[in-house]
């Protein structure tokens, strides 16, 4: 009776086991159900335009200007104020009581001007000056100090209160490409009016922003291209490169030890020269786009999952089904998207995405 027993004992563990085997093989080879809605987060698969950015630290100021050179002798009687504005036709200071007037140009001013002297192209940037101020009348604005420039002359001189000699002695003007802004001054009313010297610093009136690029991030980055400009308080204003540096410099660092990456000087303006008030050396930061696409099909970042075999893959959300493992080819990544360039992949597909 007692092997009787053992032996029914041990056929119905065979037999429970056996059946336990049997279930296991069938889980296998069976495919898996797809995971409940609740359990997955999910994106559908788009077209949409990407922008790879970058943002650079970077200084809102004022434009560099070339300085304001004073050619005549004696003393300073009048200097305008730090802060103020000359335009062209306003005196850019007084000596010995007389004004010295900034006009438009950009040769500098190195003669007096005067009937009879050489034709050049600083006689036509005069008559330019002159006409622009409302006094061309009779002027032909060509590189020829003519009677009509002389009788000109006169007129602006009589405006300035000045004596009428139709000759512009060297050292009454300075020429400039525009308004500047008065910086810090280097002479004082009383002193000495040094020739050749700059009474005070000058900046232009146009509102730039100035950076210095890491010279390996400069990829993408083309003169002319539209940028970000992220001022204080979280105001975004719309600008443009206006100028990149072609050569690389590395400024000296701080310690022994320290290092400096090379870079290039980048200049941007901004679309409202108001946008970033008056401050001047105001740290703010330039968004930079880099690299771009337009109509592409783009899934999350997180969609991605790294092969065994290699390469990328995501995992795709059939409407009915098991979910599918395909290859994909990444793109550019931007915003938290991802650009697909290959795989079979189609708009309006749900791809899962990491939680």
């Amino acid at each position: 009776m007692r092997r009787r027993a053992a032996v029914v004992g041990l056929t119905a563990i065979a037999v429970l086991a056996g059946g336990a085997v049997a279930a296991a093989r069938a889980r296998r080879d069976s495919p898996a159900p797809p995971p409940a809605a609740s359990e997955v987060a999910t994106a559908t698969v788009h077209r949409t335009d990407l922008a790879a950015t970058q943002l650079v630290n970077a200084t809102l100021g004022y434009a560099p200007s070339p300085p304001v050179i004073v050619r005549r002798q004696g003393t300073y009687t009048w200097l305008p104020a730090e802060g103020s504005i000359v335009e062209p036709g306003q005196a850019v200071g007084a000596i010995d009581g007389r004004p010295v007037i900034m006009l438009s140009g950009a040769i500098a001013a190195w003669r007096a001007f005067a009937p009879g002297m050489t034709d050049g192209d600083d006689v036509s940037q005069l008559e330019q000056g002159l006409v622009a101020l409302g006094f061309g009348a009779g002027v032909t604005v060509d590189r020829h100090f003519s009677a009509g420039t002389a009788t000109a002359v006169r007129r602006w001189q009589a405006s300035l209160g000045e004596r009428r000699t139709g000759v512009v002695d060297d050292g009454d003007v300075v020429f400039l490409p525009g308004p500047v802004r008065v910086g810090a001054a280097t002479a004082a009313m009383g002193t000495p009016a040094e020739p050749g010297q700059a009474p005070y610093a000058v900046t232009s009136t146009n509102r730039v922003v100035h950076a210095d690029l890491d010279a390996a991030r400069q990829g993408g980055v083309t003169v002319g291209a539209a940028v970000t400009v992220l001022l204080p308080g979280g105001v975004r204003a719309p600008g443009a490169i206006a100028s990149l540096g072609t050569v690389a410099t590395t400024a000296a660092a701080d310690g022994a030890n320290g290092s400096q990456r090379p870079t290039v000087p980048l200049t941007v303006t901004l679309d409202d020269p108001t946008a970033g008030g008056s401050l001047d050396q105001q740290p703010v930061q330039i968004q930079l786009v880099t690299d771009s696409r337009s109509a592409v099909l783009a899934v999350p970042v997180t969609a991605l999952l790294a092969l065994a075999e290699g390469g990328y893959g995501v995992e795709v959300v059939p409407s009915q089904g098991p979910h599918a493992i395909v290859a994909v080819t990444p793109g550019l990544f931007a915003s938290g998207l991802v650009e697909i360039t290959s795989g079979s992949v189609h708009e309006g597909d749900v791809v899962v995405v990491a939680k």
